[in-house]
């Protein structure tokens, strides 16, 4: 059995994905880039803002404003606090929950708390408990996030359980020599979504924080 689970954020707890996707999606037409809110939740969940930007812009050949990242930030914080929700039956499992817990996400600090707040979900963790990506050096899939979550929490990589709803989360996890379950059962999930998570190393894959709640007290 485990002694810590480390919950990913965007995906996982809030169903911000499909969201965030889409405005990037909106914003990278603007300036004449192509690409859907489907293909970057494909493509590019679970990866920082920061990374999302820089590839794009290699990956198109296209300078973008030295203010894009805040003209992005600015739009997602309006829309999310309006449209963000929390993933079904997670408030209900963390209430429930009979392990120490606490959040790894790549998001930034600022946005993450928003994110949780929001949905009504940063009271049922301690906020010594969050930690964003801008708290270490090198963001998932390195394993610096989750090593750090431990070590501060004091468990053992070992004994920690991680979940995660992307391929970049999954390989961070297996980095930092956790056991790790993928989850499909946010709005931006993919059918083939199961298949790669599978065979980026999770060692289960659930669709309903039910699920998982089975599986902890199994």
């Amino acid at each position: 059995m485990y002694d810590l689970v480390i919950f990913d954020c965007d995906g996982v707890l809030v169903d911000s994905e499909a969201l965030v996707a889409g405005i990037y999606s909106d914003f990278f037409k603007s300036h004449r880039i192509d690409i859907t809110a489907h293909e970057l939740g494909e493509q590019y969940a679970g990866k920082t803002d920061f990374n999302l930007m820089q590839d794009i812009q290699v990956r198109f050949n296209v300078t973008l404003p030295e203010d894009a990242q805040m003209q992005v930030s600015s739009i997602a914080k309006a829309r999310m606090e309006t449209e963000l929700e929390p993933i079904d039956g997670v408030k209900s499992l963390l209430k429930t929950l009979p392990f120490p817990k606490c959040v790894c996400s790549n998001s930034g600090y600022k946005r993450l708390l928003s994110s949780l707040d929001i949905t009504g979900i940063l009271e049922l963790f301690e906020v010594e408990h969050i930690f964003s990506s801008s708290f270490v050096e090198n963001p998932k899939p390195a394993p610096d996030l989750h090593l750090l979550a431990a070590s501060k929490m004091g468990y053992a990589p070992e004994k920690s359980l991680v979940i995660e709803d992307s391929v970049t989360g999954i390989q961070a996890a297996k980095a930092a020599g956790m056991d790790v379950f993928g989850f499909t059962g946010a709005g931006h999930v993919s059918e083939r979504q199961a298949d790669l998570l599978r065979d980026a190393g999770a060692h289960k894959v659930f669709t309903h924080m039910d699920e998982l709640r089975g599986y902890l007290t199994a």
